[in-house]
């Protein structure tokens, strides 16, 4: 139906642009909550690898940026208890702040 030639034409287009995409696959037998959450918090697992890469720091302070002015504290503290590694990049960005 030509729908995996589209994706694939849109992905090559944002990989080309430098945006960062994220890959689900959705099974019937599993929440697609928790595929979500597994999907976000791998998002956030490359920039806990790639911290030290300029682009990756950039890009998750852009995020980070977005995300605090989004949402409140507390719900920034359950959002990541769903995303351990949102946590720990959280952690790492201000160390002194345990509250997340």
């Amino acid at each position: 139906s030509g729908k995996s030639s589209i994706i694939k034409e849109l992905l090559s287009s944002c990989n080309a642009n430098d945006w960062l995409v994220l890959k689900m696959k959705f099974d019937r037998q599993v929440a697609p909550l928790s595929v979500l959450l597994q999907s976000l918090d791998a998002f956030f697992g490359y920039f806990v690898r790639s911290r030290r890469e300029p682009s990756a720091q950039e890009s998750f302070e852009r995020i980070s940026r977005s995300i605090l002015t989004s949402i409140d504290n507390e719900c920034l503290s359950q959002l990541c208890e769903l995303l351990p590694n949102l946590r720990k990049l959280f952690l790492l960005a201000n160390p002194q702040n345990d509250s997340v």
